[in-house]
């Protein structure tokens, strides 16, 4: 069976903002993706990205998995109840031109009566092998069990924005 993918909103900053939130999602989709091009503006090479789901900020709310590439280094690493984790995206340290890729993608985000689990990958590319991150991350959220109408994604590091000329686009995938 084919299937449609329709833009439903997309959000370029002309302004630093401490997060970023698509809110009223229409039930109209079956699976939800998210395309994200950002930078931050905290003193770091890098620093994860957070999603909340209808505004539900609980850390042990959520499981996060994930593998990541770093440099030359490769590893993995899970936690309940701390991360929310869907990517990473450069800092202000490094080069002004760099802006992270991510994907993610929520299947069922209608679905009221089991927990939400997605996966997101992550591509953060330098100028030098040392600070090019990449990742693959599995979050699920065992919250209310609520069909998901609303999120938000927040820079990890404390008093981050996303930096100016950041682009997030919210896509409704359905059967046709």
């Amino acid at each position: 069976m084919a299937s449609t993918m329709t833009l439903i909103e997309t959000k370029t900053l002309s302004s630093s903002v401490g997060s970023i939130t698509f809110s009223s999602i229409p039930s109209t989709y079956f699976d939800l993706k998210v395309l994200i091009s950002a930078r931050m503006t905290g003193a770091t090479t890098r620093d994860n990205i957070l999603v909340h789901l209808n505004s539900d900020t609980t850390n042990t709310n959520y499981l996060w998995q994930g593998a990541y590439w770093y440099g030359t280094s490769v590893g993995t690493n899970e936690s309940n109840a701390a991360y929310k984790i869907i990517g990473d995206a450069p800092g202000s340290t490094q080069t002004a031109s760099v802006f992270s890729n991510i994907e993610i993608y929520i299947p069922n985000y209608l679905q009221t009566n089991e927990y939400h689990q997605f996966s997101s990958e992550s591509v953060v590319e330098a100028f030098n092998t040392s600070d090019n991150f990449n990742s693959f991350n599995i979050v699920k959220h065992i919250g209310t069990g609520a069909a998901i109408s609303s999120l938000t994604f927040t820079p990890n590091a404390t008093g981050a924005s996303w930096a100016t000329n950041s682009t997030f686009y919210l896509y409704g995938i359905k059967n046709s």
